[in-house]
């Protein structure tokens, strides 16, 4: 009996020992939960280092004797610049020199030392690019309603400046504002008070950012589409040519925008690009669409290719909120708007076109 016990209190002590951790299993349980704490902590630090500008470091190209930027311009500050950065899904970060003003986007780049006055920031994976092709619908609006879309709601394409808008545009009395440039849509900066434009240097005075803007004549059923492109000084317009009588439309038109600047070297200056795009039906339920490639843009009524024109400069990437309908408007709504993240084809306008409402 007792030697039964004896093997009974045996095997019970070698289960213990069996599920009893050793010494050396301990340490590497301890190892693991130590490489875990660090790995949470590069993470931690690599977004938190990349989100936020680095003072005294540059990030250009990983070939440094070609260094290919995406896009190289003046900036009023660093802010401006990461958000030209944001706005590019091509861009993988920036360089800003706080002394000139430059800043530089680059695709994959490569942090380095750099003076104090040289700042860098990366784009970190999350708000790398997106590849999506999406549309937003834009609510209908009626004969006397404004409406504001906020930048959030307008999905940023894969590349800036590929994008198209379609929409349905009434005109129910052409007599309505006569006299003023009528507000159709604007993507950019708003006004705060209502303000009446009889002269279209005012409209491009009070707003010089649009990016794009759609007008309608004072005197006609003419539209204007404008574009605020940039460009330096060396490096574009033969001539500048002042805005004419809006009831003459003309082929194309630019207007410089920064005329405070005009002294500064390699400066980067902003011009207001439009054309007039030829008489809108009255009284009648028109499809209206515009494809925006890079330079080219495409205009389109009721399905087909009324004009095509290239911009004289580099196209600002859109930003800012869409205005409907502001300023002083027109008699007559638009219907069904649509902001497409992709230049649109034929075949996509033609169906969008027969398959309305």
């Amino acid at each position: 009996m007792n030697s039964l016990n004896s093997s009974r209190r045996s095997i019970i002590n070698n289960n213990r020992n069996l599920y009893q951790p050793s010494f050396l299993s301990q340490y590497y349980i301890w190892i693991l939960i130590l490489i875990t704490l660090l790995f949470i902590g590069y993470v931690i630090y690599y977004y938190a280092r990349t989100d936020t500008p680095l003072q005294g470091q540059s990030y250009y190209s990983e070939n440094i004797l070609n260094p290919d930027p995406i896009f190289n311009l003046k900036s009023d500050n660093l802010d401006n610049c990461i958000e030209q950065c944001k706005l590019d899904s091509r861009c993988d970060g920036i360089t800003y020199d706080s002394e000139t003003g430059q800043c530089i986007g680059q695709v994959k780049g490569k942090l380095r030392n750099d003076n104090d006055n040289y700042y860098a920031w990366v784009k970190p994976p999350s708000k790398s690019k997106q590849s999506k092709i999406t549309e937003t619908l834009i609510p209908t609006v009626n004969q006397d309603r404004e409406i504001t879309v906020p930048s959030g709601m307008i999905p940023y394409p894969p590349f800036p400046n590929r994008f198209s808008i379609s929409f349905w545009m009434k005109i129910n009395d052409i007599h309505y504002n006569f006299g003023y440039w009528r507000n159709v849509f604007h993507r950019g900066e708003g006004h705060e008070q209502k303000m009446k434009y009889r002269d279209w240097e005012n409209v491009i005075k009070d707003l010089p950012l649009q990016t794009p803007g759609l007008w309608l004549s004072p005197y006609q059923n003419n539209l204007r589409l404008v574009y605020t492109t940039e460009q330096t000084l060396n490096g574009g317009f033969t001539k500048e040519r002042p805005s004419t009588h809006p009831q003459k439309p003309e082929d194309k038109q630019f207007v410089n925008i920064d005329n405070n600047r005009m002294n500064l070297p390699d400066q980067y200056v902003k011009y207001m690009e439009f054309t007039d795009l030829g008489e809108i039906p009255v009284g009648k339920d028109t499809f209206l669409c515009f494809i925006f490639h890079d330079k080219i843009i495409e205009y389109y009524l009721d399905g087909k290719l009324r004009k095509t024109f290239i911009m004289e400069g580099n196209p600002v990437i859109p930003s800012g909120e869409l205005f409907i309908k502001q300023i002083e408007s027109y008699n007559g709504y638009l219907n069904d708007l649509k902001y497409h993240t992709e230049a649109l084809t034929l075949q996509k306008i033609e169906h969008i076109y027969t398959n309305a409402f």
